[in-house]
C-alpha cells in the first residue's frame, strides 16, 4: 500500500509521514520565526512531532504527508489534508515547506499536484479541494492561484481580498487540478 501512495512531481515526491520521519531539523523549522509566521504550531519537540504524526495516522479524516526531494530522499516540508469529509467529497489542504532553502523556487506547486493525486488514490471520493490563507501571504496566494485555485469568498475582488487582515479562502475541483 505504502507504494501506491508515493506520488510524485518533477524534483520532489510525496509520502505519508510516519512517526520515524519526526527529526531535530523538523522541530527546528517550526520554531523558526520565518517559517512558522503562516502557521498555527509555533514550537514542537521531536517527541512532540512522533506523537503528532502518530495521531494523524490514526484518523480517517486526516492525510500526513512528508515533502522529499529527489534523488536524496531529503525531508522539505509537509501537506496534510484536514479535515477530509468524504460525504461532502471535500478535503481542507495546509502545506508548509520547512527548508528555508527550499522555498520560493517552484516546489510548493508540484508538491500539492503529488499531494492531491496521492490523495485521491487514497480517497477517491474528494472532488474539491479547499484552503484558507493569510491575505498578507502573498507568494503562497500567487503559487495557488497559477494552479487555478479560485476565491471562494463570492462578491470580492482580489485586489480587496488581498489588503484584508483575514484568512482568504480558496478553492479547486480536483479534475481541474490533476489536467
Amino acid at each position: 500500500m505504502m507504494a501506491k501512495l508515493n506520488q510524485s512531481g518533477e524534483a520532489l515526491f510525496v509520502r505519508p509521514l510516519t512517526p520515524a520521519d519526526a527529526s531535530e531539523e523538523y522541530a527546528k523549522w517550526l520554531g523558526d520565526a520565518e517559517t512558522n509566521r503562516f502557521l498555527e504550531t509555533k514550537a514542537a519537540t521531536v517527541p512532540q512531532l512522533r506523537e503528532y504524526i502518530a495521531g494523524h495516522q490514526e484518523r480517517d479524516d486526516s492525510f500526513l504527508l512528508g515533502i522529499f526531494l529527489r534523488p536524496d530522499d531529503v525531508h522539505i516540508g509537509n501537506i496534510k489534508f484536514e479535515p477530509i469529509e468524504i460525504s461532502e467529497g471535500r478535503a481542507e489542504l495546509g502545506i508548509m515547506i520547512g527548508s528555508p532553502q527550499h522555498r520560493g523556487i517552484g516546489l510548493g506547486p508540484q508538491a500539492i499536484r503529488a499531494g492531491v493525486e496521492a490523495l485521491v488514490s487514497h480517497h477517491p471520493a474528494v472532488q474539491l479541494i479547499t484552503l484558507g490563507v493569510r491575505a498578507s501571504n502573498f507568494p503562497a496566494i500567487r503559487a495557488y492561484e497559477r494552479l487555478g485555485f479560485q476565491s471562494a469568498q463570492a462578491g470580492l475582488s482580489q485586489s480587496s481580498q488581498t489588503s484584508s487582515v483575514h484568512n482568504l479562502r480558496f478553492e479547486i475541483d480536483v479534475a481541474r487540478l490533476l489536467q
